[in-house]
Parts: structure tokens; C-alpha cells; sequence
């Protein structure tokens, strides 16, 4: 009994083995097989399946077409055991089977099966498995539901294997087939599989597979899927795949920033903190600069993206989504839109707000996060006009840049602090904050040589022309020159600078450096390097207007600082040419209010010189001449005049020779200051800075005019105009005892050597009679003018504690 109760179990153990299932196939065993894979190699080893010939059996079953849905299911449930078996499984030839085989007597389930399969060994064995490509793409766009799903995890798993990448993007009908399945497939999960596939294409691509993309469509559905899919994992995998194919191509960022902007900016009020993560990211790379960047920040701007990042920036509690909006809004306020869209949105507050909340020790995927809202302050100061620049001024903003500066600690990106503060109090003088301090002209100098060498500042690449444009923009204060020549600014700018050899920019910036310096500096002696070579050559071959515009100015003022006071002399003496023009002095930005001048008293009869017309030839020239011929110069007062090279040039000359200057205002929150206020001295100003002041006022200018015109008001010393009138009638009326005729000059006396008239008057009587008239005329005019002077002087003092209020 004992040995028949033996040979019984060794029969069923032999029964039950895979070698005896296998041999029993396939009329009967399949449960039995399926039972044995389903619990992986618990239930059999790789090395057991391998030697049972269960693969060889069922490759056998598919290619005679016998028991396909079993064999097929068998198949996948081995290669999802190991990579041992799936090494087997393609060492059999299963995938040349396929290949090979009739597909048109595939089910539904088989063809299920055979992408199960396929997914598994795309996982297991991708390199060899891509052979099959064809059939996962056949499979994806023919296969039943589950069996798409299958295949668009199996292209999932291929496209992650760098090897394949590019051969995946080659074929096109895979490529195809991923992109449609992707934009409207027939379920969310080959949606998800599908976008997942083209993420993993995008992640280290070689290079120009990106293009490669772009060239195939695969942007446009993207662009699609971002505009019409909600999908949490399918925007997710698609925004991850939009940063990564934007690092390097500038038309694939302007192709998203015009076809998805608005889903940006959906996306980043998204549910899900990963998809509002990767469209922060997305942002990022759009926002950064290159070409085109304007036009590119444009479109996200316009969307309305601004206050949203803002907005994640204050309440966001998704960590990555907090750092990639600070890093957005940063890239975005680099520009002047940026900038005027924050302050206009009355944002800046919020912004501020927000950097205080946050302490220098929070750190955000190792970054600190802190920094990237410095970025977003200092790139508000650097973009933003004067007026924009008054506002963060207000807000105070100076405040918390200069601390940063003057910390010289990278973290808290010190050259980034002083670039902020030389746009915002820069060009203002004497300001306290950066009065005698060197600190902000030897860090540009540094970092401008540091980029010159191709390395990094404080962690961090800088433009070399943008370093430049820093200190220009400081040189317009006359406070800030001084600190300039003595750390060698000028010299560090200039350095190894030719024309045609860098960003045109840079040769405006140096330009602007260079002239504004000389109305302090003699260039040709005061400087340790040769500027007056680099003026000359800017003015000759530059192709920027304004770069050679500047370099006139500075050539200009040298040539007035080192010609002989005789030839000035001279000139003042000549007076006015013979058309008695005015000359009309402002910069371009009040160019509409000044032409209304300008038609004004040309209806009025005045000859007006306005360089919309009369400029000829060289620009500095043409100038010199129409200051020189003026009997008047109307200067448009306006902070932008004051910070003029050009128009500081016009107003100085103007005031050398003598000519009387009329200031006319037009920015009523603007008061002299620095050289202009200077030129201009105690002056009355005409306001014109509104349609009723401008037609309550031109009659005022006109007089005025009228006055020099007449020679009545006469050259003041140093070209200080008395705007006060001056009567032309005496006040008070005189007695004077006139003759009732006219003296006779054909009557003469035998007897005497006086010309009578025919009442009997000589000429001595009437002579002493004319000189009584004109002294008492005088003494008149004399007292009525000291009147008129206390009285306009008491006003003075009465308008500039106004102002000053």
C-alpha cells in the first residue's frame, strides 16, 4: 500500500509540474498553467519555466493559430514573471511570430493578450523589444479599449529608454499614433499612457529631437491637450513635457506662449499641486530672455498669468508650486510690461508683503526661496520708467534692496539689490542711501569683470551691457560722477569696448556713460584711457542712432570745455540771427504738448525753431545754431529734460550764451533739481502741463516772448530771464506841457542862431522840455518796476513754499 500510495503523489507531482502540464496542452492543462504563473515564481522559478518548454509551446499554439487567446494570455503572464523569462520569451522568436503572423484572425482578447505582453517585455526588455514597434503602434490604433491601454503603456516604457528615443520620433506613424491617442483617446487611461510616452521622448533628449518634435506636430497636441483636457496626470505629464522641450528652442516657446497662454494660466489655478508645479516651471523657461522674449512675456502677460502667480506666492501650500511661481514672476517683471502690468494691478504691496513674511532659512528643494522675490523686487526697479520708479520709491522699496546690497552676501543676491537701486535712486542726487558710498560702482566693476572672464558672480551669470547700462544710468546724477571717476568705472566699462564687437546696446549704454561724464570731466585728460577714441569711433561706425546721438553730445561738450572763452564771447556779443527765432528745448517724451506750443505761437506771428523741421545735418550743429540765432530758448521742464544728455547740452549752451530761458512745466509733481534746477535758478515757470493751464497760460509765454522779441527785457547775466513784466506805459500820470505845434525846420532867425518854431518856441526850450518829460518818464518807470518787483518776488517765495510742500 505504502508503495502504491508513493508512485500515486509522484504521479500527481509529475501531473501537476509544468513539463507535465505542458505536455498536456492544449486540450487540457491551461487553468492549471494560468493558476501556477498568476502567483509569479512562487509558483515557478524563471530557471523551471525556462526548462519546462511552456514558451516554446505556446509560440508553437500562436503560429499555428491553435488556442490563441490561451497561448497569448499564457505568454503575458510569463513575461510579466522576470527578465530572465523575457529574455526567453524573444530568445524563441514570440515577437518574429507576431511580426509574421495573420493579424486579421486576431479577437479582441488576443490582441489584448499580445499587448500585455508587450508591455511586459517592453518594460523587462525594451531594447530588444522595439522590433515590435510597429505592431504596438498597429495595436494602439486598431486594438480594442484594453488592448490601447496596454499598448500605450508599452510606448510608455519605450520611449523612456534613452536608446530609443529618436528612433521613436523617426517613425512617424508611431509617433502619429501616440499624438492622436494622446489628444483624444478612446479612454483617460490611454490619454494618460500616451501623454506619459511623449513626456518621457522629452526628457534628455538628444539633441534636436526637440525640433524634430516641433517639425512632426507633436506641439500642436500638446497644445490641444492643454487647452481641452482637465486630467490632472495628463496635464501634469504634459506640462512636465512642455519644460523640458522649452529649455533650448525659441520658436517652440513662442509657438506655446501663443497657443496656450490662457491654459497657463488655468493651469496654475489647477487642483493639483503638480500641474500648477509644472506650469510655474513652464513660465520659467518662457519668461527667460533670448530672442523674441518680448513678444513672448507679452502673451503670458496679457493673459492675465501676473496676479495669479501673486496670488500662489502669497496662499500657496504646494511647495513646488511656490518656488516655480516666484521663479515665473521673476522672469516676467524682467521686462518693462512686467513691471508696468505689477504696479498698474497694484501688486507691488502684495509682493512686498510676501518677501517680508519669509525668512532667509526657508529652503524649497534645497533653493532658497527667499532670493527669487529679491529677483522679483530688483527686476521691478531695473524695468520700470520714472514714474514707476516715484511709485516703488513710495512704497519704499530702496529700503530693502540697499540692506541686501551692502550684506555682500550671495544669498541675498547683493548685485541683483545694487542693479535694483541704481534704476531706482541711481540718477537721483545726493541721494542718502548711496551719498560717498563706493559700495554699488566696485560691485558693478567686479561683476563686469567677472562676466568678462565667463564666470559667475555671487552664484550667478550676469549681461555685460546690463552691468553697463547700471552705471550709465547712475551717471546722470551729478552727485554720482565723482564716485564714478574714483573707482574707475568709466575706465571699467570702456574696457576692451570696440564698436560692431558687442550687443549694439551696450554701445548706447557706453555712449550714454561717456556723455553724461563729460559735462564734469574734461575726457581727454581726466580719464587713464583714451574715451575720446571710442566717442569718435561710435560716432562713425555705429549703427545705433542714439549711440551716435550721445557720442555727438560728449564730443560736443568737450569741444565747448576746451575752446577759447573769446569765441564764446563772441558769440554773445553777435546776438540773435535776423529771422529772431525762438527755440523750443525738450525731450521726446513731451513732444505732443510741445508741437501744441509750437503751433500756438506760430499762429501768434513767432518764428519757432522745434527740431521736428529744422534739424540739418549734424544734430549738435543743428542745435548750436538755432540756441545762437534764438532771441529766447522755452525749456520743457520735466524730470526726463533733466536727465537728457541731449537736452542738458541745449539748456547749458543756451545759459552760456546768455540767452534768456523761459521754463515752461509740464510734469506738475516734478521741481529742479540737479544742474537744471541750478540753470533755472528762482525762475517763474508757465504751467502747460493740462489743456486749461496750457490755454490760460500761452498768452502769458507769447507776451513774454514779445518782450525779448522788442529787445525790452535785454540778455540777463548768465542768461537768467526776469519773467517779471515790466509795464510799458507809466502807471501814475504825468503833467507835461506840450507845444501845440510842432516845430518848423524851413523857418529860420536873421538874428539869432535857435530854430523857432511858428508859436515863438526855440529848439533849446523845446529840448529842455523833452529831457524834463523823459527823466520824470523814467523815474516813474524806475519806481513802478521796484514796485513790481517786490510784489513778484514776495509771489516767488509764496509759490516755492508750495512747492515744496
Amino acid at each position: 500500500f505504502f508503495f502504491f500510495f508513493f508512485w500515486c503523489v509522484c504521479c500527481y507531482k509529475q501531473a501537476m509540474s509544468l513539463k507535465g502540464i505542458v505536455s498536456s496542452l492544449p486540450k487540457h492543462g491551461w487553468s492549471s498553467l494560468f493558476l501556477i504563473l498568476e502567483k509569479g515564481e512562487s509558483g515557478a522559478s524563471s530557471s523551471e519555466i525556462v526548462d519546462s518548454g511552456v514558451v516554446k509551446a505556446c509560440v508553437g499554439f500562436i503560429k499555428k493559430h491553435k488556442e490563441l487567446d490561451n497561448a497569448t494570455k499564457a505568454m503575458a503572464e510569463l513575461a510579466s514573471i522576470s527578465t530572465t523569462v523575457c529574455d526567453h520569451i524573444i530568445h524563441m522568436k514570440y515577437l518574429d511570430v507576431l511580426l509574421a503572423d495573420n493579424r486579421k484572425k486576431w479577437g479582441d482578447q488576443t490582441k489584448t493578450n499580445i499587448a500585455s505582453s508587450l508591455r511586459q517585455l517592453a518594460l523587462k526588455s525594451g531594447a530588444d523589444t522595439f522590433r515590435a514597434f510597429s505592431l504596438v503602434t498597429y495595436l494602439l490604433t486598431e486594438g480594442p479599449i484594453e488592448a490601447k491601454e496596454k499598448a500605450g503603456a508599452a510606448m510608455q516604457a519605450l520611449a523612456y529608454l534613452s536608446g530609443l528615443k529618436s528612433q521613436i520620433v523617426d517613425d512617424s506613424a508611431g509617433l502619429k499614433a501616440i499624438c492622436d491617442s494622446a489628444e483624444s483617446g478612446a479612454s483617460i487611461v490611454i490619454q494618460r499612457t500616451c501623454m506619459a510616452a511623449l513626456n518621457n521622448l522629452s526628457v534628455s533628449s538628444s539633441s534636436g529631437l526637440d525640433k524634430t518634435m516641433y517639425a512632426r506636430g507633436v506641439l500642436s497636441t500638446i497644445a490641444y491637450v492643454m487647452n481641452n483636457n482637465d486630467d490632472s496626470e495628463v496635464l501634469r505629464d504634459c506640462f512636465c513635457f512642455t519644460r523640458n522641450i522649452t529649455l533650448t528652442s525659441d520658436d517652440i516657446k513662442v509657438y506655446l506662449c501663443e497657443k496656450g497662454s490662457a491654459a497657463i494660466n488655468s493651469a496654475l489655478q489647477h487642483t493639483s499641486g503638480e500641474v500648477r508645479e509644472h506650469a510655474g516651471g513652464l513660465i520659467r523657461n518662457l519668461g527667460t530672455n533670448g530672442a523674441q522674449s518680448n513678444h513672448r512675456k507679452t502673451c503670458m502677460i496679457e493673459a492675465g498669468v501676473m496676479p495669479t502667480l501673486v496670488k500662489i506666492i502669497e496662499t500657496e501650500t504646494f511647495p513646488g508650486a511656490k518656488l516655480q511661481a516666484a521663479y515665473g514672476l521673476w522672469n516676467l517683471s524682467n521686462s518693462s510690461l512686467g513691471s508696468s502690468t505689477i504696479l498698474k494691478g497694484g501688486l507691488v504691496p502684495r509682493i512686498i508683503s510676501a518677501y517680508e513674511k519669509v525668512t532667509w532659512s526657508e529652503t524649497i528643494a534645497s533653493e532658497i526661496y527667499k532670493n527669487k522675490l529679491v529677483g522679483v523686487l530688483c527686476c521691478l526697479c531695473a524695468n520700470s520708467d520714472e514714474d514707476g520708479c516715484t511709485e516703488l520709491r513710495g512704497y519704499g522699496l530702496q529700503n530693502h534692496l540697499h540692506p541686501l546690497m551692502m550684506s555682500k552676501d550671495p544669498k541675498q543676491q547683493p548685485i541683483n539689490a545694487a542693479c535694483g537701486l541704481a534704476n531706482l535712486v541711481g540718477h537721483l542726487e545726493n541721494h542718502p542711501l548711496l551719498k560717498a558710498d563706493t559700495t554699488i560702482f566696485e560691485m558693478m566693476c567686479d561683476c563686469i569683470e567677472a562676466t568678462r572672464r565667463g564666470e559667475a558672480y555671487h552664484g550667478a551669470y550676469y549681461s555685460e551691457w546690463g552691468l553697463i547700462r547700471n552705471l550709465a544710468n547712475m551717471s546722470v546724477s551729478d552727485s554720482n560722477k565723482p564716485l564714478l571717476k574714483q573707482t574707475n568705472s568709466v575706465e571699467c566699462a570702456c574696457k576692451g569696448f570696440r564698436v560692431g564687437e558687442k550687443y549694439i546696446k551696450q554701445e548706447e549704454c557706453i555712449a550714454k556713460l561717456l556723455s553724461n561724464m563729460s559735462f564734469q570731466f574734461n575726457l581727454e585728460t581726466e580719464f587713464s584711457m583714451d574715451v575720446m577714441s571710442i566717442l569718435k569711433d561710435i560716432q562713425a561706425r555705429s549703427t545705433s542712432e542714439e549711440a551716435r546721438r550721445l557720442a555727438d553730445v560728449a564730443l560736443f561738450q568737450q569741444k565747448q570745455r576746451t575752446q577759447p572763452k573769446e569765441n564764446l564771447a563772441k558769440k554773445i556779443e553777435a546776438g540773435p540771427s535776423s529771422d529772431m527765432h525762438v527755440m523750443i528745448s525738450y525731450p521726446w517724451k513731451w513732444q505732443k504738448e510741445m508741437l501744441a506750443l509750437k503751433n500756438y505761437l506760430e499762429s501768434s506771428g513767432v518764428s519757432v525753431w522745434f527740431d521736428l523741421d529744422d534739424m540739418s545735418g549734424s544734430t549738435l550743429d543743428a542745435m548750436a545754431n538755432a540756441v545762437e540765432g534764438s532771441y529766447a530758448v522755452i525749456v520743457c521742464m520735466s524730470s526726463e529734460y533733466k536727465e537728457s544728455a541731449a537736452c542738458r547740452a541745449e539748456g547749458e549752451y543756451a545759459f552760456n550764451l546768455r540767452k534768456p530761458i523761459i521754463p515752461v512745466k509740464v510734469d506738475m509733481g516734478y521741481s529742479p533739481d540737479g544742474w537744471l534746477g541750478m540753470l533755472l535758478g528762482s525762475k517763474l515757470y508757465f504751467d502747460v502741463s493740462c489743456e486749461d493751464s496750457f490755454s490760460k497760460n500761452c498768452p502769458g509765454i507769447l507776451k513774454e516772448l514779445n518782450k525779448h522779441a522788442k529787445g525790452n527785457g535785454g540778455n540777463q547775466p548768465g542768461g537768467h530771464l526776469s519773467t517779471k513784466p515790466k509795464p510799458s506805459t507809466p502807471s501814475t500820470p504825468v503833467k507835461v506841457s506840450f507845444p501845440t505845434s510842432t516845430p518848423s525846420n524851413n523857418t529860420t532867425s536873421n538874428t539869432t542862431n535857435n530854430t523857432t518854431s511858428n508859436s515863438g518856441v526855440d529848439s533849446g526850450t523845446l529840448k529842455t522840455i523833452l529831457d524834463s518829460f523823459l527823466k520824470n518818464l523814467e523815474d516813474v518807470r524806475a519806481s513802478v518796476e521796484k514796485r513790481i518787483d517786490e510784489r513778484f518776488d514776495e509771489l516767488d517765495k509764496r509759490i516755492r513754499n508750495l512747492e515744496s510742500k
